[in-house]
């Protein structure tokens, strides 16, 4: 740890990766770093793997307070912000692009 140059430090993964292989894991302080050295771990890791790695953390407190305060009839939440990653997810993400992408927002200039 004490070896991390205090600049550039992608260059001390990339020697990591060139020494110890395409994907390096390391946990510093609890913090757990993925060190991807090659086009095809990045492809494999960040693309095909996407399905396993694209969910929030879960919080219990938070969890309990959103489904307290905004319940479906079907039980699951309205704040797709705090939501697990899944179709719910996907669903809810793009009724909320639809009002509110780049190009929508003029529309509620009036009501400023």
């Amino acid at each position: 740890m004490f070896d991390m140059p205090q600049s550039r430090q992608w260059s001390a993964f990339r020697d990591l990766s060139r020494k110890l292989g395409d994907v390096v894991y390391l946990q510093v302080f609890g913090q757990s770093i993925v060190v991807l050295g090659s086009p095809d771990a990045i492809f494999e890791y960040l693309d095909k793997q996407s399905a396993n790695t694209s969910d929030r953390v879960q919080t219990p407190m938070i969890e309990l307070n959103i489904k307290a305060l905004f319940v479906y009839r079907s039980g699951s939440s309205l704040n797709f912000g705090f939501m697990p990653y899944g179709q719910w997810w996907r669903r809810h993400r793009r009724a909320f692009w639809q009002y509110f992408h780049r190009n929508a927002v003029g529309q509620y200039q009036q009501t400023q």
